[in-house]
């Protein structure tokens, strides 16, 4: 069996380092992937991103490379508050799920029971627990902790040492920022951002909001 050969949607941070991740994984750990290089619309970065060419822009992707079956695509251009913008641009592609590639880090752990996504990024040194379901497109940054039987939706980010107690539910779209902390058996509504370093002790019903601090509080609404 050859190789799974990786094009990112993006070309910058956290593009980035999955493409770094995706060559530490086949270099370091013998994993069968490689990162092609990037699609990415802004021709200002020139031929090439950290070394990794800058192959087509992201509305010829399908047309230059969906012929072949062993090429796959993850997505990684994010804004914080934007992510249910995020979620309409990746539909926006018309790509097929297949054709979407997922993302684990070989020193991650993922418990044998998880489900996950297409398409979603799981980085070096995360743990993800039993019975946990992953939903489409989200990313995990490393040193992240998810407990037993959460559940995320799709398009869900989190920056490094995000820590998600057990039996947690978190719908679409939400952003979760650098040392963030939910206790267990909350649920987390749509299209919120959870500021840094903030620790989320009850249930989030607002949606469009931004929250920060111990305990996390709505401070100013999303536009």
């Amino acid at each position: 069996m050859g190789k799974t050969k990786i094009i990112i949607i993006g070309g910058k941070g956290t593009a980035i380092n999955i493409a770094e991740g995706i060559y530490d994984a086949e270099k370091r750990y013998g994993e069968k992937i490689e990162c092609l290089g990037f699609a990415f619309d802004d021709e200002s970065f020139g031929e090439f991103i950290n070394g990794f060419p800058l192959l087509c822009k992201t509305t010829d992707l399908m047309i230059k490379y969906g012929k072949f079956e062993d090429v796959k695509f993850i997505f990684q251009m994010n804004h914080q508050e934007k992510m249910k913008e995020r979620a309409l641009l990746v539909k926006s592609y018309n790509i097929p799920n297949e054709k979407w590639f997922t993302f684990i880090h070989p020193s991650a752990y993922v418990s044998k029971s998880a489900r996950i996504g297409h398409g979603s990024v799981i980085f070096a040194n995360c743990a993800v627990h039993a019975n946990t379901v992953i939903g489409n497109h989200c990313t995990l940054s490393s040193l992240t902790t998810i407990g037993h039987d959460t559940y995320l939706g799709n398009h869900v980010f989190m920056a490094t040492h995000v820590c998600i107690g057990s039996s947690v539910h978190i719908n679409d779209n939400v952003f979760f920022g650098q040392n963030t902390t939910v206790s267990g058996s909350l649920s987390i509504n749509e299209n919120n951002i959870i500021g840094l370093g903030a620790s989320v002790i009850k249930n989030i019903k607002e949606t469009n909001k931004v929250l920060v601090g111990t305990p996390a509080k709505v401070i100013r609404s999303i536009n």
